[in-house]
Parts: structure tokens; C-alpha cells; sequence
């Protein structure tokens, strides 16, 4: 895996459509599945309300996941190159950080009540 991929990656506006275009494949089946939990359901409405917005901690972690990362490249001008990289293994990558992100969404929208 390399950082400086990892990090390019998230200038790039064509990666960063494939990723949303991953999360709202996702989100179908989240919410066609019967095990979903209701923090990742939550989140799949979210993403299916909203389709191309962005969602900075997803497309952070999916960047980061092993196998996309070292399928970008970055020649010593830093210029990214993300083609090679599969949609499924952005898929794979959405699909994986889904859990993480949708419990994150859950604990920020809890409103704490003070007496």
C-alpha cells in the first residue's frame, strides 16, 4: 500500500464518483438484506436520498484499503493515475467499510440531553 497513492487518490474527482457510485450499489443491497443492521440501513437511506454526495470518511477508507491503493499510481510528478483500478474492488472496499461508516453516521447524529 502506498500513503502518497492513498492520499493523491482523494484529489482525484473520477475516483472519488466511482466510490459514490459503489456506495449507492452498496446501499441497494443493505437495504434489500434481511441482516442489516439498523445503523448500516440508516446509512444506506442516507446515501440513497443523497447518491452523489460526498462522503469524505468512505472515500478515505476505501483509498486506503490495500488493494485499491496499489492499484493507483503516481509517476514522480505526483500526477494519480486511478483507472486501474476495478470497481469491484471498489465495491468490495465500500462494502467493507460500510459497517465502520454507518456506525459512525449513528453516533453523530445522537443528541445528548442534559437535565
Amino acid at each position: 500500500m502506498s500513503l502518497i497513492a492513498t492520499a493523491r487518490a482523494l484529489d482525484d474527482q473520477r475516483f472519488l464518483w466511482r466510490v459514490r457510485a459503489a456506495m449507492l450499489d452498496v446501499a441497494k443491497s443493505v437495504v434489500s438484506k434481511t441482516d442489516s443492521t439498523p445503523e448500516e440501513l440508516a446509512f444506506a437511506y442516507i446515501v440513497i436520498d443523497a447518491p452523489m454526495t460526498q462522503f469524505k470518511s468512505m472515500e478515505a477508507l476505501v483509498a486506503n484499503n490495500t488493494k485499491v491503493s496499489e492499484s493507483i499510481s503516481v509517476d514522480q510528478f505526483n500526477t494519480v493515475a486511478t483507472e486501474t483500478v476495478l470497481d469491484a474492488d471498489i465495491i468490495s472496499a465500500v462494502r467493507n467499510a460500510w459497517p465502520i461508516v454507518a456506525a459512525r453516521y449513528a453516533a453523530n447524529s445522537v443528541q445528548v440531553v442534559s437535565e
